[in-house]
């Protein structure tokens, strides 16, 4: 699980695709596809070619997951 930092600027609640793909065990090209197709979480935060997520976005996907509420396939 990767470790929380709270530095009061709020940057560390943002993650990047590399720390998405470590926390849910994917590659980027997974991620990639299944935001294509609509099975993953747009990211919260685009700025150019630079993608980002809250947590809390990627723990609602797993929990949506978790309880079959996730669209097709996975």
């Amino acid at each position: 699980m990767p470790r929380e930092v709270n530095n009061g600027n709020g940057l560390d609640a943002l993650w990047n695709a590399k720390r998405v793909c470590g926390y849910l065990c994917v590659t980027d090209r997974w991620v990639r596809r299944n935001m294509a197709c609509g099975r993953f979480p747009r990211p919260d935060y685009r700025l150019g070619r630079a993608m980002r997520w809250k947590r809390e976005t990627i723990d609602a996907y797993l929990e949506s997951k978790a309880t079959g509420a996730g669209g097709a396939g996975g």
